[in-house]
């Protein structure tokens, strides 16, 4: 019988807002308070709120001049009445049970906030794929003693795979712990970091969490959305991220614990930011790096694999000019867009080259494309891999 309010920021989602709210109303938990949060919309989304607010009780609509993510978040906790408090973007949609199996789990396992997962959805047909927590589900213990949850708020750099994900929408929290950290928030937090802030800064006040593995949230990909979109105003955004980030951090016991894990995570964001001032990829920081001390200078390379990593490495290699590249094989290769030259495996034939790369993160699979070359007679001491490394490694180390 707990009362669970859920708060929908808004602006300008007029084409998908029917989808998100109805969702919700079409809840098994049927105790919400649902909290529309128009942010200033110019697109018809208000007119939509007041009709819902018309037709169902359980619905309440803020109105107010548009002040950002965060002013808008604080707005609807503010006003919410509930036990707990979830979030829905207004452009995303969710499971028809996943309040109820927030709750059940908030229930049964005693805990401050629970996570789940979410579907990404593509409309422009690239695939889908399942975003949330990389640690391993159960109820996880927060102090200074048990501070495993702690120490991996933040993805860190690439070979550190598990994290808390940053993202509020899939998470059910005690209302109490995330109205405390909104209202202590500077409203200037919008943009990159937003949600990062929320969900750090409730974990930090927080005594315990319940990770699941359950996949309840529908998030929806728009090339015209904040994360696709340029952004000249950034590297400012990060900044004020980071700030919040580190007073929450300075007010806390954990403090000397994760200050590298904050600084590595905005240096991350900060390149983020940098890339995404630019439309095309000539100028944009290469995300994964090659190191190697086993290939001689001017030697003859291809790349295997076409990806991000073969991708990164094909620019940043062309940087540095140490090797001479012939070009990229990918099984794949006739349909991709040609970023450098790419060809299938069976070209390889045609190139006298001295080594090849296998551009892969995953190692077993790297093995595997490995052992395949090898069946096509080329020579194990020619074939490289290596963990790709962030930019702070490649230049630390």
């Amino acid at each position: 019988n707990d009362l669970i309010s859920v708060i929908v920021p808004i602006y300008n989602v007029k084409p998908y807002l029917t989808e998100c709210v109805d969702s919700i109303l079409n809840q098994t938990c049927k105790n919400l308070e649902i909290i529309l949060v128009d942010d200033g919309s110019t697109d018809g989304s208000s007119e939509v709120c007041d009709d819902y607010a018309e037709k169902e009780k359980r619905i309440k609509v803020i109105h107010q001049e548009n002040s950002g993510l965060t002013v808008t978040r604080r707005a609807g906790v503010n006003l919410a009445q509930g036990k707990y408090i979830g979030f829905v973007d207004g452009d995303d949609w969710i499971e028809e049970n996943m309040y109820q199996t927030l709750h059940d789990y908030m229930q049964k396992e005693n805990v401050d906030i629970v996570t789940s997962k979410c579907y990404r959805e593509y409309p422009w047909g690239t695939g889908d794929g399942v975003l949330g927590d990389t640690i391993p589900t159960g109820n996880y213990q927060i102090n200074e003693k048990e501070d495993y949850i702690i120490t991996h708020l933040f993805p860190g750099l690439y070979e550190k795979a598990e994290y808390i994900n940053g993202s509020l929408c899939f998470k059910l929290f005690k209302v109490e712990i995330i109205k405390s950290v909104l209202n202590e928030m500077d409203k200037r937090v919008h943009g990159f970091m937003d949600d990062t802030v929320c969900v750090v800064g409730a974990i930090i006040k927080s005594k315990s969490i319940m990770i699941s593995s359950d996949v309840l949230y529908h998030h929806r990909e728009r090339k015209d959305s904040f994360t696709y979109a340029r952004n000249p105003l950034g590297l400012l955004q990060v900044n004020y991220g980071y700030l919040a980030l580190k007073k929450i951090l300075e007010s806390s016991v954990y403090k000397e614990k994760i200050r590298g894990d904050l600084e590595e995570f905005v240096s991350k964001s900060t390149i983020a930011a940098l890339n995404n001032l630019f439309e095309g990829d000539e100028y944009k920081i290469p995300q994964y790096f090659f190191r190697s001390k086993t290939i001689p200078i001017s030697s003859k390379v291809l790349i295997y694999g076409a990806g991000k990593v073969g991708q990164s490495y094909w620019k940043q290699l062309k940087i540095e000019d140490k090797y001479h590249l012939l070009g990229i094989i990918d099984k794949n290769a006739s349909e991709i867009e040609n970023l450098g030259v790419i060809f299938t495996p069976d070209q390889m034939i045609d190139f006298k080259f001295d080594f090849i790369i296998i551009a892969i993160q995953d190692m077993r699979l790297a093995m595997e494309i490995k052992q395949q070359l090898i069946q096509k007679d080329i020579a194990p001491q020619k074939i490289i891999w290596e963990l790709p490394c962030s930019i702070f490694e490649y230049f630390h180390l």
